[in-house]
């Protein structure tokens, strides 16, 4: 991993591109030349007046021999993990505006398995230490890139010649066949003291995963000049390669904003009998448009007890997180027609079926995820609101066919909205962003 975690500072002033790389060495060869590349790359994308800061910070893991999920008490990797998870969390709760430009997770296994097996581990272990980031972190999946190898090459090769402690003999002959037109003869090795060295020091640093984080912040131009301060770029004694031979650097550009789409039932009106359902969307970051529809017909087991409604209440809806979770207000509207009884002397409904109300209020609520993390598909919000709902109705004799007693108006204050409803997100919309 890079010690320290990397911070790069670019910015494009006057046509000219300033570059400052300060007190870090390189110790992933492909992730710092993509990491570089990343980072000249958004330089040359942004705005002329602005200074983009890309910063990231990385982590490998390891794997016993044969195993596919992800241990963090073996050998380091809970403190690696740890520090990791850190400084992506302080990436995202930073104050300044943060963009994560780049989650990328890249999966290895050693030779002495077959192919079959070598693929279904750097799979499995991909998708674990996936699984494990997603319960600590808001990793979206559109901020992934995966790569999964069945044996690196290369990167065997390379810990290879760069071993110092293997005996010369043992090296030739590992050489000889990593170097070849097949590097997986190397297994014609088994059996021998090379292939027991192998086994014993250079196949556990294959059995790996390694994530980069990279995030984009944004501040005002303050370097006048190129210059490298500190330390140089130090290539290290042990590279990881490039993740295949066609593996190219995406430019940091803006990905497209994503909105989500989710779909609702209020769960406390189907005990009263009333169907509904409703659609959210979210237009802009920390807002979103809420419709729910309510709708029955039915009596209450008996003509004089009824809650009949044909009802939409619209929101629009202020969230602090932009993933639409934890707490937001609203401001809704309520129009519907209504036919209600209550076993007592009259039935009141909007005057001659023709006078809805129509009216108005504000509400709190808050949002959690039925699942390990805030990306899962469902969810659960509660709310309450109160407003005002001027009415206008006639009011029955509450018997079979009942006839008209009276008409009247008057304007009700008070709660007029609640809900624990389930939720489930069916999509998200791209949108560019310029």
């Amino acid at each position: 991993m890079f010690s320290g975690g990397l911070s790069v500072n670019l910015c494009i002033k006057s046509k000219a591109v300033h570059l400052r790389l300060t007190s870090f060495q390189w110790r992933s060869g492909w992730a710092g030349k993509a990491l570089l590349a990343v980072c000249v790359a958004g330089c040359l994308s942004a705005s002329a007046s602005a200074q983009i800061i890309l910063r990231a910070d990385s982590v490998r893991v390891y794997f016993p021999s044969g195993k596919a999920n992800f241990d963090p008490s073996f050998q380091d990797n809970g403190a690696a993990i740890d520090a990791f998870i850190q400084t992506a969390r302080s990436a995202w709760n930073a104050k300044e505006e943060v963009e994560v430009e780049q989650v990328i997770i890249n999966s290895s296994s050693s030779p002495e398995g077959s192919d079959a097996l070598n693929r279904q581990l750097s799979q499995k272990r991909r998708e674990s230490i996936l699984q494990y980031l997603r319960s600590r972190l808001r990793i979206k999946s559109e901020d992934n890139e995966y790569s999964s190898h069945i044996t690196d090459w290369p990167l065997l090769q390379r810990l290879v010649e760069e071993d110092g402690a293997m005996p010369a003999e043992y090296k030739e002959a590992a050489l000889e066949k990593l170097t070849s037109e097949d590097p997986s003869s190397l297994k014609k090795l088994q059996g021998t003291p090379a292939w027991k060295y192998l086994l014993e020091n250079i196949f556990p640093q294959m059995r790996t995963t390694m994530v980069v984080f990279v995030w984009e912040t944004w501040a005002e131009p303050e370097l006048p000049e190129l210059a490298l301060e500190d330390n140089a770029l130090e290539w290290p004694d042990v590279v990881f390669p490039p993740l295949d031979d066609s593996y190219t650097v995406k430019q940091a550009s803006k990905r497209p904003a994503t909105r989500d789409i989710v779909l609702k039932v209020n769960m406390l009106a189907l005990p009263a009998l009333v169907a509904n359902a409703g659609i959210e969307i979210q237009p802009l970051a920390h807002w979103s448009i809420s419709i729910p529809v309510y709708y029955t017909a039915l009596d209450w087991f008996s003509e004089t007890i009824k809650f009949r409604v044909l009802g939409v209440q619209p929101e629009v809806r202020y969230w602090f997180r932009k993933d639409l979770h934890g707490l937001y207000f609203n401001a809704h509207a309520t129009f519907g027609w209504y036919n209600v009884a209550l076993g007592g002397d009259y039935r009141y409904q909007d005057h001659a079926q023709k006078t809805p109300t129509f009216g108005g209020g504000l509400g709190i609520g808050y949002k959690v995820a039925l699942g390990r993390n805030n990306d899962s598909r469902w969810g659960l919000e509660m709310g309450l609101g109160g407003g005002v709902l001027p009415l206008h109705y006639d009011y029955y004799f509450n018997m079979h066919n009942g006839r008209l007693a009276g008409t009247d108006k008057r304007t009700y204050w008070g709660v007029d909205q609640a809900f624990i409803s389930l939720t489930y997100r069916v999509g998200r919309i791209k949108f560019s962003q310029k």
